[in-house]
């Protein structure tokens, strides 16, 4: 799918326009999540981080979120 081989800067780019309040995001309800390993993964259009690292407001979206994201990875496209 076209969509998976988008960069992180390009998917970050689409789906997450400079805000003011940059506390929620959603894009078209998809979902993309960050492995421990600070792997990309690719689900639709949010962002969500596992590990700990803090992407203007990304951490607290998905404290907000979490149940969103899938805890198996093979629902996912990894991000080229």
């Amino acid at each position: 799918e076209a969509e998976c081989t988008k960069t992180v800067s390009q998917l970050l780019a689409l789906c997450f326009p400079p805000v003011a309040d940059s506390t929620r995001y959603h894009c078209s309800g998809r979902i993309v999540s960050v492995d421990s390993s600070m792997q990309w993964y690719y689900l639709g259009c949010a962002l969500c981080s596992k590990a700990a690292i803090d992407y203007d407001g990304v951490d607290k979206w998905c404290d907000d979120h979490r149940r969103l994201v899938p805890q198996q990875t093979q629902n996912f496209y990894k991000l080229r």
